[in-house]
């Protein structure tokens, strides 16, 4: 039973009408299918404040295995720098609350097979918009425009995103699925599903 969570799930990005359009028409589309589709929030508990250590810690530590680190960029020296705040105690804290608060999330998913979000929160913007800006307005601006997706690779749940058409500009929209772990299979067959209604493969960009 797919299920829209509460408020599209995020309380400080700011959803633009382009990309909230193909999520609700995708909800409609799937009761059309005859899929029980329901509002319900996950308790996301402490996951945004578990996540960004994880994530800065995980990106110094990889930074530390390069052969040339000192050819990283500028922002991601930066994003080095920030997983320095992290000691190795303080990581230790954040990884033993992982299975309780993963839990928490999870719960919801023993009522429900999946769950239904926007992909983004705003249209994709040009390449190279961030360039030169430093790691912390890096990761603001990334988190205002992709804030569905860091709580599932905290969890480790698996998510899909599904091409769901295209805006008037040609810009492609999509949606996100999430299941409970290992059920992969609910997420390719849903998809399928979906593609089956809102073929997209053959539409290619003018170039």
């Amino acid at each position: 039973m797919p299920y829209v969570p509460k408020n599209q799930q995020s309380s400080h990005a700011k959803q633009a009408p382009e990309v909230m359009a193909p999520f609700e028409e995708t909800v409609e589309l799937l009761r059309s299918l005859g899929h029980d589709v329901r509002e319900a929030a996950p308790n996301y508990s402490r996951t945004p404040y578990d996540f960004f250590p994880i994530y800065f810690r995980g990106v110094r530590d990889e930074a530390l295995t390069l052969e040339h680190p000192d050819r990283l960029s500028n922002q991601s020296k930066g994003f080095v720098r920030l997983g320095r705040l992290y000691s190795d105690r303080r990581m230790l804290k954040v990884k033993d609350r992982m299975p309780a608060v993963s839990a928490k999330v999870m719960k919801l998913f023993d009522e429900y097979d999946v769950l239904v979000t926007p992909a983004t929160a705003q249209p994709a913007f040009p390449v190279g918009k961030l360039l030169g800006k430093g790691a912390v307005r890096t990761m603001n601006a990334m988190s205002n425009i992709f804030p569905y997706s860091y709580i599932w690779n905290y969890t480790g749940q698996p998510a899909a995103t599904i091409p769901v058409g295209f805006t008037d500009a040609g810009m492609p929209r999509s949606v996100m699925l999430i299941a409970r772990p290992n059920r992969e299979d609910v997420l390719v067959s849903l998809g399928a599903q979906l593609e089956a209604e809102r073929p997209w493969a053959d539409r290619l960009p003018d170039v």
